[in-house]
Order: structure tokens, then sequence, then C-alpha cells
């Protein structure tokens, strides 16, 4: 997610992670996180899908 996220605040970040997702955020991006930092949205889907 983006990191501040409009649409995910912590509270339901906090709550998505207690109901067993993983909640991973893209620190400094916005909205459409692959666009404002692609390497880094891949950094963090590392493990979830390969490259």
């Amino acid at each position: 997610m983006a990191d501040p996220s409009n649409l995910i605040p912590p509270a339901r970040a906090a709550e998505l992670a207690e109901a067993g997702f993983d909640v991973r955020v893209v620190p400094g991006t916005g909205h459409v996180v692959h666009i404002d930092d692609l390497e880094r949205f891949f950094d963090a889907l590392k493990g979830v899908i390969s490259r």
C-alpha cells in the first residue's frame, strides 16, 4: 500500500494483518504505487511473485 495511504488507514491495515493478510507498505509512494516507485513495488512483492 501507499505511504501514507488515503484508502487504507493504519487501523484498517492492522485489522487486515490480524485477519491474516500480508500488508506491505511502499514508503514515500502515492495511490498508484507501481508508477511512483516500480522497483520498490516489486521489492514489496518478493516472496509473493517471482520476476
